[in-house]
């Protein structure tokens, strides 16, 4: 029913379409992280200028402990003072949050890229086996795509909202 290489072509096509899409991630995942800490250091850099280092190293004693942090904020007189502080905490915290997000992802990328490439390499044995093992072998990786494609897309979803 298929031809000696169509498993060779299938999971290849796979391994590369993989390895396109999680560059396209990553390249998402660079560009948010990229743009929190230039968030955060603008604005670090905005109260260090105007209130003086002392006011910017006491606020980033605080930051861990958001407790501590709301504290901070509500003592400053001036609201966009407790805006800014606002600002820098949230960047701070979305930078903390970057991690946690995409853990599945890091977790599911050596698994489908150690799948697709084990079947890649067993291709010919898969098809040497019979046509009911080779649809097998295509529907497991079908299947396991169309997992992590839907995850990314969350993913991607999730930090275009955030």
């Amino acid at each position: 029913m298929f031809a000696e290489d169509t498993g060779l072509y299938f999971y290849s096509a796979w391994l590369q379409a993989d390895a396109a899409i999680f560059a396209l991630v990553f390249i998402f995942i660079i560009y948010k992280l990229q743009s929190i800490e230039n968030t955060y250091n603008s604005i670090s850099a905005m109260i260090h200028n105007d209130k003086g280092k002392s006011l910017t190293l006491d606020f980033l004693d605080t930051m861990k402990n958001k407790n501590a942090r709301v504290r901070f904020i509500e003592q400053m007189p001036n609201q966009s003072w407790r805006d800014l502080l606002e600002s820098l905490g949230k960047a701070y915290d979305d930078k903390l949050e970057i991690p946690k997000l995409y853990k599945p992802l890091f977790k599911m990328l050596p698994l489908v890229l150690l799948l697709s490439s084990i079947l890649l390499l067993l291709s010919n044995v898969l098809h040497n086996q019979g046509v009911l093992i080779e649809l097998t072998g295509f529907s497991l990786l079908l299947l396991v795509q169309i997992s992590l494609i839907s995850k990314m897309i969350k993913i991607i979803s999730d930090m275009l909202l955030k």
